[in-house]
């Protein structure tokens, strides 16, 4: 049970460098550093897949099956805007980063903490 908390919290910290994470990756669109978000993007990518794979084992099955479908949903925003990437297309890249991914990770975040609350409480 303590080795689970303390997983618990380093996903928590790790989910609050993710966030931090996207919001460099916005101050970089603005200065239109677009080839430094995409390294960027795949540590958040690694990051939240790594919370995920260590957390989800722990969710009761209707919150695991909430949690894939909103990192299913996270990752199809990343996966649009690495197409608006590859065709050159910069505004559409921070239309969907600052609105879409964040919206989406977002979701999955708060999600991922009440799963956590929720473990911790009991």
């Amino acid at each position: 049970m303590q080795e689970n908390r303390e997983m618990m919290i380093q996903a928590q910290e790790l989910m609050k460098t993710i966030h931090e994470a996207v919001d460099h990756m916005i101050k970089q669109l603005e200065e239109l550093r677009y080839e430094e978000t995409i390294q960027l993007l795949e540590d958040v990518v690694k990051g939240t897949e790594s919370v995920q794979m260590a957390l989800l084992p722990l969710a009761k099955d209707e919150e695991a099956s909430k949690l894939e479908s909103l990192h299913k949903d996270l990752m199809e925003k990343v996966d649009k805007y690495l197409d608006f990437y590859r065709d050159k297309e910069h505004e559409a890249m921070k239309e969907q980063m600052s609105m879409a991914i964040v919206e989406s990770l977002e979701k999955w975040h708060r999600e991922m903490e009440e799963m956590i609350k929720s473990y911790i409480d009991h």
